[in-house]
């Protein structure tokens, strides 16, 4: 990731989703941040999660999925916005905010990070205690390379799945339930 050259670096959210190209950044204690693209195969990857969190609510829908949304993590932080690979909120979460919206003013519950060769450890780490400090109830990061899931918790009680086990999504989405290696075939 690397900072963006931008008329301020003091910006807000509502500010930050007017910059051109904003949609292809982050914002990061008030500076945009630009978010590296991933490789063909995640994508391919971030495609089958988002497709299976929506199949998960064909029968009763109980919330919404998106991929790189923009959503402010902390409602307390109007100078920081991430753009999970993938996040699942549920409707209960999102209350009456609007959906039409530049961005989500709430933490979802599941953010999903698709680990790509960009990516430096360290910002993966960052991001997931962001994620988790914040209030979400699942981080999920995925390693296609190493073709693992790593489930992050709030309580810490952090659970690898490899291509033999399965992905749920425990309380938070009930309905969901995929063969890890079904994301990386």
């Amino acid at each position: 990731m690397s900072v963006i050259d931008a008329p301020s670096t003091d910006l807000t959210l509502d500010q930050f989703v007017d910059l051109p190209d904003s949609d292809h950044m982050e914002l990061i204690d008030g500076a945009p941040v630009e978010k590296l693209e991933m490789g063909y195969l995640e994508r391919s990857v971030q495609l089958k999660v988002g497709r299976y969190i929506d199949e998960a609510q064909d029968a009763k829908p109980i919330g919404i999925a998106t991929v790189e949304g923009l959503v402010r993590i902390n409602p307390n932080d109007p100078k920081r916005g991430r753009r999970p690979d993938v996040a699942f909120v549920t409707f209960d979460r999102l209350g009456d905010r609007p959906t039409d919206a530049a961005y989500i003013d709430v933490c979802p519950e599941i953010c999903v990070e698709i680990v790509s060769p960009n990516d430096t450890s360290f910002e993966v780490a960052a991001k997931i205690a962001e994620y988790l400090a914040a209030g979400a109830k699942l981080v999920w990061e995925v390693q296609r390379e190493q073709r693992y899931v790593m489930v992050h918790r709030p309580d810490g009680n952090n659970t690898r799945l490899g291509v033999k086990d399965t992905l749920t999504g425990e309380d938070v989405l009930p309905n969901f339930s995929v063969a890890v290696k079904k994301l990386f075939g």
